[in-house]
């Protein structure tokens, strides 16, 4: 069973925070979660007194109400301190299998058909897990990355146990250029923008919030998904409604340490795909259908 590490954010307290008015800091614990309301931090009020008291609760992992998720410059301050804001693109991480099947069925292909590529720099053991249940079902997976001698291992053990060919090279004029799939795990926008990408390829976005700027890109960009869950989660909070459902889900994710019971967990949770979203919002099928020419 595949554990995940320290690194990747297990063993992190989870805090969620509100925003309220009061001129004082309320804290209360509901089982293992710390909920905290806070002053008004948009009127440029200093953030010491708030990181002094998620120091004494030695919280470094915060899922923000919405109305502070939209505050960048508050979210700024607390990634100065330190502090991981939870965003869902984990959670996207360990739907990703649900996220590639979704996609072949818009496009009316078979998940077996796809050719994938895979932009990636860093390999964690979640990367390196889903990189090798990519491979086991789809029919070619190309690694791009700055990094190839990471990926060698990952390449002798698909080959040796599976007889998969794992492509791996960093050819920014070649490489993507007729990429139909392409799932970003950790490549920022500004190194993407040095690749030739095909006119019509469906990029799966793991890492921040990107946009495609280039003319000749005419694809589809994943930047989000909207789920459905079996039951409510995390009825315990108070004003849950103020949170992102995908942020509160992932908060329980990444507090499970091995990788098996995270789908274990979305497997009972029966996890749904709704749609997947781009930059304008709900994707539709037609856009697929169009993509697929």
């Amino acid at each position: 069973m595949m554990e995940i590490n320290k690194e990747d954010g297990i063993k992190k307290k989870i805090q969620y925070m509100l925003f309220n008015i009061f001129t004082k800091e309320k804290v209360q614990r509901i089982e293992n979660k710390w909920i905290v309301e806070i002053r008004n931090q948009e009127k440029g009020k200093k953030i010491e007194s708030l990181d002094v008291l998620l120091k004494k609760y030695r919280i470094e992992t915060l899922v923000l109400e919405e109305k502070l998720n939209k505050n960048q410059e508050f979210k700024n301050k607390l990634y100065s301190k330190g502090y991981t804001i939870l965003n869902g693109k984990k959670f996207m991480k360990y739907g990703i299998i649900k996220i590639l099947d979704f996609i072949s069925k818009q496009m009316e292909i078979l998940v077996k058909e796809q050719d994938v590529s895979i932009l990636i720099n860093d390999m964690g053991r979640i990367e390196e897990y889903y990189i090798e249940e990519i491979a086991k079902i789809v029919r070619s997976v190309t690694i791009i990355t700055n990094h190839t001698n990471k990926f060698r291992i990952v390449e002798e053990k698909l080959y040796d146990e599976f007889g998969i060919v794992l492509n791996i090279n960093n050819n920014k004029r070649k490489g993507l250029a007729k990429a139909k799939v392409i799932i970003n795990f950790d490549f920022p926008e500004e190194l993407i923008k040095q690749y030739r990408i095909a006119r019509n390829a469906v990029i799966v976005n793991l890492e921040q919030n990107l946009a495609i700027t280039s003319k000749r890109f005419e694809g589809i960009l994943i930047n989000d998904w909207k789920v459905s869950f079996k039951e409510e989660r995390l009825n315990d909070i108070p004003k849950k409604g103020a949170f992102n459902p995908n942020y509160l889900y992932e908060s329980e994710l990444i507090q499970i340490p091995f990788i098996a019971k995270v789908e274990e967990k979305m497997k009972k949770d029966q996890i749904e795909i709704n749609y997947l979203i781009g930059k304008n919002g709900k994707i539709s099928k037609q856009e697929f259908e169009l993509v697929k020419k």
